[in-house]
């Protein structure tokens, strides 16, 4: 177990060596299995994960939900990922909204359901491992790209200045957060290996603040042209009406806030461009 545990603190995404280990970890180190568990089942192929008691009583429910999406009925699940990835992509593509016939106060409630029905595929821990996940195997791979794709939905139906404030609060809890996550990372190797040499970082750091500046400015020119483009919309809307009258309309304020305009934003824009490559998506998954 020993060089195990050295490989793995090493290369720690290998998933015949994690399954190994965590095996025996399992039977002859209940306390150092229950601590890595829950982050490298995600690591694992399926199977091994299956054998391990990893992801309990879930496969009817994955295989309902994806049958209920999918009109080519699959019976046995070979990656978990893979199907999990299929069913969410499809979940939200498949999402419908007829803004007739809602009353203002129901969009909240839609709202919510929306966020917690997406939050509900992520994984239960951080991703994040000693080395990139595309090392690992295909299901770790197809986890990143689920929580990434979850992370992304998500934001569509978030008020611009909770992500704001959020990112804020992420600032100041960067550090604990980050060592909460390396508490979680195989660590047994205690080696050291090279020779380690100071390298002046100034240049790589002017590099990053001017990338940095250089995003922000093109994020910036994309939401003006993105508030002036409905504002336009909102003009051309009232033109059409009343065109006699075009001199005493008032400009109707987008709220960003408003749950009606960012479901409608999430529905208009998003959604609609998932759609476009839902006969893609499905290719791929057969």
């Amino acid at each position: 177990m020993k060089d195990l545990k050295i490989i793995a603190s090493n290369f720690d995404i290998n998933p015949e060596v994690n399954f190994k280990l965590l095996s025996i970890l399992k039977k002859e180190s209940k306390s150092e299995y229950d601590k890595y568990i829950d982050k490298y089942k995600y690591t694992l192929n399926y199977n091994d994960a299956k054998n391990l008691g990893c992801f309990p009583n879930i496969e009817n429910d994955v295989l309902k939900e994806l049958n209920d999406n999918f009109k080519y009925k699959t019976k046995e699940i070979k990656s978990l990922s893979k199907i999990k990835l299929l069913s969410f992509l499809l979940y939200i593509s498949n999402l419908k909204c007829s803004f007739k016939y809602i009353e203002n106060a129901h969009y909240k409630d839609i709202l919510e359901k929306i966020k917690e029905k997406i939050i509900s595929y992520s994984s239960e821990k951080n991703l994040i491992f000693k080395i990139p996940n595309n090392y690992g195997n295909y299901e770790l791979q197809y986890y990143s790209y689920l929580n990434l794709y979850v992370n992304y939905f998500f934001d569509k139906l978030v008020p611009k200045s909770k992500i704001n404030s959020h990112d804020k609060s992420n600032n100041n809890s960067e550090e604990s957060s980050k060592e909460m996550d390396e508490s979680l990372l195989f660590d047994w190797d205690r080696k050291t290996y090279g020779i380690k040499e100071k390298i002046d970082m100034t240049e790589f750091e002017n590099d990053k603040n001017k990338l940095k500046e250089y995003i922000q400015e093109y994020i910036n020119n994309n939401k003006k042209e993105e508030k002036n483009t409905q504002m336009m919309e909102v003009e051309n809307k009232y033109d059409n009406k009343n065109k006699k009258d075009k001199d005493n309309i008032k400009i109707i304020k987008l709220d960003d806030e408003n749950p009606k305009t960012l479901l409608s934003n999430f529905f208009d824009r998003h959604i609609t461009k998932l759609k476009k490559y839902e006969k893609e998506i499905i290719f791929l998954f057969k």
